[in-house]
């Protein structure tokens, strides 16, 4: 099983690194947010924790609505 990925955690996620740089320097959009989102619910997935998919999922959701 691997480790849970924090909220805050971007180092060794599945992401663009170009994505990564603008999570980290606040210019993020709405498709890098999601595509972060979408990479700690797979992660979240891997580990089995349900809970955390389900919430994610709904996080996922809400930023599509946005849109």
């Amino acid at each position: 099983m691997s480790a849970q990925i924090p909220d805050d955690d971007l180092d060794g996620l599945d992401l663009d690194p170009e994505v990564i740089e603008r999570l980290r320097d606040g210019t993020a959009t709405r498709d890098d947010e999601i595509a972060k989102l979408q990479a700690w619910r797979h992660a979240a997935q891997e580990q089995g924790n349900t809970t955390r998919t389900a919430e994610l999922d709904a996080l996922i959701s809400a930023q599509r609505l946005e849109s």
